[in-house]
Order: C-alpha cells, then sequence, then structure tokens
C-alpha cells in the first residue's frame, strides 16, 4: 500500500537516476528528514556506468528493508523494446549528439511517467494531475528547477532545493559511509567531460571502446 493514499491527491514519486542527488533524496525520505515518497521509480537504460548499477542496487535493497517500493523500468516503445541505449545507437548507425537530448526522453522521462501514470489509475488517482514527481535538483542547479511540466497528469517539486550537492555528498559520507556514489550518467554521453574519458579508459576499457565505436 501507498503512504499517502488517503491523504495525497496524486501519487507522489522519486525520479531515481543513480547520482547523488537523487540517492540522497531516497535515504532522506526513509530517514525522515524529506517526506516518505508513495514510491521509487528508476528508468534504466541499459547503459549506464557500472558505479551507477552499483548504486541502484544498493538502494534498491535498503528501499525493500524499509518497505519502499522501488520499481525499474525499461523503455518499451515498438522500436526500443527494451533495448539498450547504445546497443540501439549502433544498430541504427546513429549517434547521439550535443543539442538533442532525444536519448533522455525516449529511455528515461518517458517510461517513468507512464509506469507512475499507470500506478497512480491502479489506484484510484483520476484527478488531474494524477502525480508528482520528485527530482533531485540542487541549490547549485537553481536554473532547472522550472517547476514545469509538459503533462497535464503530472507536477514537479524539488524536495532538495535549499540543499547544494556538495552539502549532500557530505551528509551521504557521514550517514551512509559504505555507499558508495558517483555522478550517473551513460557512458557514452556526450555530454560527458574529459575527466570521465579518461577515467573510462583506465577503468572500464571495453565500454571506452564501445563509446568510441
Amino acid at each position: 500500500q501507498f503512504q499517502n493514499l488517503g491523504v495525497s491527491l496524486m501519487l507522489n514519486y522519486i525520479s531515481y537516476g543513480g547520482g547523488v542527488q537523487s540517492t540522497a533524496m531516497v535515504l532522506m525520505a526513509i530517514d525522515g528528514i524529506i517526506e516518505r515518497p508513495d514510491l521509487v521509480v528508476f528508468a534504466d537504460t541499459g547503459s549506464e556506468m557500472p558505479e551507477t548499477y552499483s548504486t541502484v542496487s544498493s538502494i534498491q535493497k535498503i528501499c525493500e528493508e524499509n518497505n519502499l517500493p522501488f520499481y525499474e523500468v525499461k523503455a518499451m516503445t515498438k522500436s526500443i523494446d527494451g533495448q539498450a541505449l547504445h546497443s540501439w545507437y549502433m544498430e541504427k548507425n546513429a549517434i547521439p549528439m550535443i543539442g538533442i537530448r532525444w536519448c533522455t526522453g525516449k529511455w528515461k522521462v518517458d517510461p517513468v511517467r507512464q509506469f507512475v501514470k499507470s500506478k497512480a489509475l491502479e489506484y484510484g488517482f483520476t484527478k488531474k494531475p494524477l502525480q508528482n514527481a520528485w527530482l533531485g535538483i540542487t541549490s547549485d542547479e537553481k536554473s532547472r528547477a522550472t517547476g514545469y511540466s509538459d503533462v497535464k497528469y503530472q507536477i514537479v517539486t524539488y524536495p532538495l532545493l535549499h540543499k547544494s550537492r556538495r552539502e549532500l555528498i557530505s551528509w551521504i559520507d557521514k550517514n551512509y559511509p559504505e555507499l558508495s556514489v558517483s555522478k550517473s550518467g551513460c557512458f557514452c554521453c556526450p555530454y560527458a567531460n574529459s575527466d570521465h574519458w579518461i577515467n573510462l579508459r583506465k577503468k572500464h576499457a571495453a565500454l571506452f571502446e564501445t563509446a568510441l565505436e
């Protein structure tokens, strides 16, 4: 049973990406520092960094231990059908490009929205907006917190907007020292900086070669 049924007018969920901000948001909700959502949803592109998958696995276990529903979803449109992002690009002889975040929408945003919409309807939320997406945006990136949603059945909120990313890193290190959390993102992302590519080549040579290809 979801925590807010009968109390909230919509389904509240954490859009989980496996990085610092969203990981801190889940842990703070479990620890009672922020409100507890109804569920946590992670969209697996199939192309995340190995470190991200390790963090996701740990958070999923923590959620299960604390009775917080955790779901993993994948893009299941006819053209994608659960295929990993990098495999899809290679099959189509295409490359991800800066300036066109089509992959983010198709592999992450849309699958999460549609899954939560189905859950909201399943549990009796019928008045729009049906769902409230909690996004892990912090004070050092306030410009991203527009409060805008391009679908009528969803609104967005930012529980960590009063905190900086550095503060969240310190909080995780202090309260969950056994948990290693790094910046999330696909290993082949064109927005990645030089440190990412150097690290990828050193630690994950096979993924580096795949990214080059």
